[in-house]
């Protein structure tokens, strides 16, 4: 009877470790996908800044690329844009993450001009957006597992 009970007691310890450390294996990717979400957040308002000051031809907009490329929200993106595939969540994300980054900076590359082409920021932006919702989805859907 004694070793029946050492054998349920030694594996309910095994059982015990396992589900802690798959409990803290789902809770330290649920916080990378949060902090990637984050810092995706927080380039994304820059974006939209741009555009802002773009549609409203403030002196703002004019070189805006080369004046924020320096922020730390850019470099943040960078170390994301860096980041190998094995690092991210899902292959989905990591694929429309690199398809967004590209379009943003396709975006925040028509400050270059000396007039910015509205229509041309227009179609930039509405690709930029497509991606940028796709990549939300993605981080979501990597959530749930």
């Amino acid at each position: 009877m004694g070793s029946i009970v050492a054998i349920l007691a030694a594996w309910g310890l095994a059982r015990a470790e396992y589900l802690r450390t798959k409990r803290q294996a789902v809770a330290r990717r649920k916080a990378e996908i949060e902090l990637i979400s984050k810092i995706i957040s927080e380039f994304e308002a820059v974006v939209q800044w741009y555009a802002v000051s773009a549609s409203m031809d403030t002196e703002e907009a004019n070189k805006f690329y080369n004046k924020h490329m320096n922020d730390s929200e850019w470099h943040a993106m960078c170390d994301l844009a860096q980041l190998p595939v094995i690092g991210w969540p899902s292959l989905e994300t990591y694929a429309s993450f690199k398809r967004y980054w590209f379009l943003s900076l396709k975006v925040l590359e028509t400050s270059h001009a000396a007039t910015i082409d509205k229509n041309e920021l227009r179609a930039q932006l509405k690709w930029h957006d497509v991606w940028l919702t796709r990549v939300r989805d993605a981080l979501k859907t990597a959530r749930r597992y």
